[in-house]
């Protein structure tokens, strides 16, 4: 939300700065920036003849906030019938099992040697052993 809020300010300062004037281009402009953004329904604008005004929308921020408030909102392109909302949690849930076997490094570099990062050699497995 506030990358969106920064480009309309962005917009709304080269409006007054009269570098855009034409309603059809400051329409098209704010189009751009709330096109691209998942939170545009809580902001309203407002185009007139070289003037762009634009505000939060407080119904859909406050419903933003209470829908997704403390939540992870995980999105699939699984349809339901290949994986209950149930499975999907569940393997992302895995992902944390993934995460902590990552903490091994494969390297290339010579056995031996340890890459500066690494604080342990347990964490290090070589090419050469695989």
């Amino acid at each position: 939300m506030e990358r969106t809020e920064n480009q309309l300010i962005a917009l709304s300062e080269r409006v007054q700065a009269k570098r855009l004037k034409d309603p059809a281009k400051i329409g098209a402009a704010a189009q751009r920036i709330l096109g691209a953004s998942p939170m545009a329904r809580c902001f309203t604008t407002v185009v007139d003849d070289g003037r762009f005004h634009w505000d939060y929308n407080t119904a859909a921020v406050d419903y933003e906030e209470r829908l997704l408030a403390g939540r992870y909102v995980l999105t699939t392109s699984l349809s339901p019938a290949q994986a209950s909302t149930a499975e999907v949690v569940a393997h992302y849930q895995s992902l944390a099992n993934v995460e902590h076997r990552f903490k091994v490094l494969f390297t290339s570099a010579p056995k031996g040697t340890i890459p500066a990062a690494v604080w342990r050699t347990a964490h290090v497995i070589y090419v050469d052993d695989l």
